[in-house]
């Protein structure tokens, strides 16, 4: 019998950078071998400025290493790295996908905001039947938010807009002098969704609502509060209005209460409100009163499509 297959897989957020590494036997069953998130934010330079500061483009490319580093130790043959939005955005972003290259071999691909939402179906649809009815997809990386409708199984819409919790807190910094507060400020640059969305669900009835990211996952936690209600295999169902509880009382602590109270790392602290926001208020477009937290992501989906073409 062959030995199984293994594959490195990268997706660089705004937020984090996400490694993984797996095998597929001559089944096509495939085991996870390694999964490991490391807090680097590119958004929080390219938002601010334009551009990946030195000082994160040592330690993308340090952390790069240290992955490659695994891959050889576990013989993996086929490696895919993709970036997101902050790379996208980012004048200089030649310039790290060039110093990864040249430390690991590895080359990065910026993909696409339809690209995202495309691998988002894959990742879901691993966890939760999208053949019956339709579906809205959405998935909120640090800079961008990826919006699909998929009726009976098919894409009918996939839109990439700049609503990430890193960008809308750059965009809003400094905004408070108007006199609302941040997160009224928030609400009022989300509605800019509603004309957009609205369209694409074209006033008919949305059967499931399924969320995906750090931030809804985060938010699932503590609103089931250690019950998970997983009806469809590893999916959780959520109800809106204790999302939507959770958001408020999260709004109402500085950020290292949500830290020292609620348990958040800090990298998710500041950005779990914004992202809050915007997932509450696209269920609310849709019409729906809970949201499915499948608790899967574009590298899964990253991960299918690279099983399948090998």
């Amino acid at each position: 019998m062959g030995r199984p297959a293994r594959f490195g897989i990268v997706d660089m957020g705004s937020n984090a950078l996400r490694f993984l590494i797996a095998e597929t036997d001559s089944s096509g069953d495939v085991t996870v071998l390694e999964n490991h998130r490391i807090a680097v934010s590119l958004g929080r330079d390219v938002f601010g400025t334009g551009r990946i500061a030195e000082a994160t483009i040592a330690t993308t490319v340090d952390a790069f290493r240290r992955f490659q580093t695994n891959c050889d130790r576990l013989a993996v043959q086929h490696t895919r790295a993709i970036a997101t939005s902050a790379m996208r955005d980012a004048i200089n972003r030649q310039l790290l996908a060039d110093r990864v290259r040249e430390a690991t071999g590895i080359e990065v691909e910026t993909i696409s905001g339809t690209q995202e939402a495309y691998l988002l179906k894959l990742g879901v649809e691993s966890r939760l039947d999208l053949s019956q009815g339709r579906s809205l997809l959405v998935d909120l990386g640090g800079g961008s938010v990826e919006v699909m409708v998929v009726e009976n199984g098919n894409v009918v819409a996939a839109d990439s807009y700049r609503f990430g919790p890193l960008r809308m807190l750059s965009t809003l910094a400094g905004a408070e002098a108007s006199g609302d507060s941040l997160v009224q400020l928030m609400h009022r640059h989300v509605r800019s969704l509603d004309r957009p969305v609205a369209d694409r669900l074209d006033g008919r009835r949305i059967d499931r609502y399924a969320a995906t990211g750090g931030n809804i996952d985060s938010l699932a936690d503590l609103a089931l509060g250690g019950r998970r209600q997983q009806t469809d295999g590893d999916v959780d169902h959520v109800a809106l209005r204790d999302i939507e509880a959770e958001i408020e009382s999260l709004s109402e602590m500085s950020v290292a209460d949500r830290i020292d109270k609620r348990g958040l790392r800090e990298d998710r602290a500041d950005t779990i409100v914004p992202a809050g926001i915007v997932y509450t208020h696209l269920a609310q477009l849709a019409g729906v009163d809970e949201i499915l937290v499948p608790r899967t992501g574009i590298k899964d989906g990253l991960l299918a499509e690279v099983v399948r073409g090998h």
